[in-house]
């Protein structure tokens, strides 16, 4: 401790501080290069799995069985952003460790409170109200949707405690037990002929085994940090960061409703659970290693960003553009990749039944590349706190996609003119969120 300080006061005039400066940036840069690094090691490692896998997952199950899976997947990532009420995003800015657990613990009794409801709902629904929100096809498989809403939910809240305590290694490690234990899981029990619940269940399995991982690394081998919860810590903590559940939380339901979740059950509805499927292999080749690789850019952005609004807001701007601006480069090269690939090659790799999917993943590229990017620093907003902002953003989203599908279908437009139409939009609004994010950044600049 004394060799630092005591060159930082030799630091303290000219040159010299001038120098120890750009040691000091040199530094965060490396620390932040190294954990974005980790996570996409981890990252590319799992995603390599899952897509060796693909081909074979493809000649077992076919389009419309993937299709039934696009729908349960939907509804699952839609609603399990309520399981938590958002508290989770709250401890990428807790203030110390107390807070940090406190909230964990927040999150853990929202997640008792939803799981039971959301079970008690579904269990109890008759298949006639699946049928009239376009959802029919989950009846027979509904005992999974609450078991994977449990997992997911809880996967996201030890998601944003290990990005706190900048486990990036933990997480990444996550990364591959998902891109194994998934589609293996799904390997075999499509071998023993389970058929479509073989998919979801899989699903299942590989979200567990993530949420059980880091629940290890960061809770039961740290059992101190539990001493710091307290009922009075909790209720501080819950009370403190209560525009999480009233605002943040609806806004994210209206957000991921606003996103390909929603595509796969107005398809399947209106058209087919065969172009589901389609939709969904494209998700699965195209837009998944593009979604790990920006989450996990996300991750160590929001490991950096709670604490930089704090104590160092004009660095957020710098921080910002070089993720966003980098994650374009890497989204565009792969979308444009994938899609030359995928005009030759895509029915000799999946199987035949999966020829006629091309047009509709070169035309998804279009919004992947777009909700790439966004991904990348998608939460500014809410570190921001423009929750209302970024709410209302959400909310014409989600009116202009689920109004461009519905119109679309009206007008009996084919399939691939509803995808196009779908595609642009979603592109345009994603344009539209960087550019609110940068102004709210600007802003906090000029307050600094």
């Amino acid at each position: 401790m004394e060799g630092t300080s005591g060159a930082a006061q030799a630091a303290t005039s000219g040159p010299l501080r001038r120098s120890w400066l750009r040691v000091q940036a040199l530094a965060g840069r490396s620390v932040f290069a190294r954990n974005v690094s980790i996570m996409l090691f981890g990252t590319v490692l799992g995603q390599a799995a899952s897509v060796a896998l693909a081909p074979l997952l493809t000649r077992i199950y076919g389009p419309d069985e993937w299709g039934v899976l696009s729908v349960l997947t939907a509804f699952v990532i839609i609603t399990s952003v309520l399981a938590a009420m958002r508290y989770e995003i709250a401890i990428s800015t807790a203030r110390d460790e107390t807070e940090a657990i406190n909230l964990v613990a927040v999150c853990g009794l929202a997640l008792a409170l939803t799981t039971t409801l959301f079970t008690i709902v579904v269990m109890s629904a008759p298949k006639a109200w699946f049928d009239a929100i376009w959802l029919g096809p989950l009846a027979d498989h509904r005992v999974l949707l609450p078991i994977g809403f449990l997992c997911l939910g809880a996967y996201y809240v030890m998601l944003y405690y290990a990005t706190y305590q900048h486990a990036f290694s933990a997480i990444s490690r996550t990364r591959i037990s998902q891109g194994l234990s998934g589609p293996i899981s799904q390997l075999v029990l499509g071998l023993l002929g389970a058929g479509a619940p073989g998919l979801a269940i899989g699903f299942v399995i590989g979200q567990s085994s993530g949420t059980l991982l880091l629940l290890r690394r960061m809770v039961f081998d740290r059992r101190e940090v539990l001493r710091e919860v307290s009922w009075a810590c909790i209720r501080r903590a819950m009370v403190d960061h209560r525009h999480y559940a009233l605002v943040a939380s609806w806004a994210a339901l209206i957000e991921a409703m606003g996103t390909n979740q929603i595509l796969y059950v107005l398809v399947s509805a209106f058209y087919s659970g065969r172009i589901a499927g389609f939709l969904f292999l494209a998700e699965r080749v195209v837009w998944r290693p593009l979604s790990m690789i920006s989450t996990s850019l996300l991750q160590v952005y929001m490991g950096e960003a709670g604490r930089t609004v704090r104590d160092a807001p004009g660095q957020l701007k710098r921080r910002f553009w070089q993720i966003a601006l980098r994650q374009l480069a890497l989204a565009s090269l792969w979308v444009g990749l994938v899609d030359v690939v995928a005009q030759f090659a895509f029915a000799k790799l999946f199987g035949a039944a999966w020829s006629d999917a091309v047009p509709y993943l070169q035309l998804m590229s279009i919004a992947f590349l777009g909700e790439a990017v966004v991904q990348s620093v998608q939460h500014t907003l809410q570190i921001l706190n423009r929750q209302v902002l970024a709410a209302l953003w959400q909310v014409m989203r989600m009116a202009a996609v689920t109004g461009g599908i519905v119109m679309c279908w009206q007008l009996q437009t084919s399939a691939l003119g509803t995808i196009l139409v779908y595609a642009l939009v979603q592109a345009s609004f994603s344009i539209w969120l960087l550019a609110l994010m940068a102004m709210s950044i600007e802003r906090i600049q000029v307050r600094a």
